[in-house]
């Protein structure tokens, strides 16, 4: 799994990008970067994201 983009993340979950950009804000900052002002994730704020949207 590679690292993805706020909008990649969104489209995936079928999630709005507010939504989960609310939600890696809340993640800690090793969990993300900024690549060419872009927002991404690593593959452990995915999968933090992933189980709070599906609720496990």
């Amino acid at each position: 799994m590679a690292n993805k983009t706020i909008k990649e993340i969104a489209d995936e979950l079928g999630i709005s990008k507010d939504k989960a950009r609310y939600r890696a804000g809340k993640l800690p900052r090793n969990f993300t970067y900024q690549k060419n002002g872009i927002t991404c994730l690593r593959n452990n704020g995915y999968k933090k994201i992933l189980e709070e949207v599906s609720g496990t």
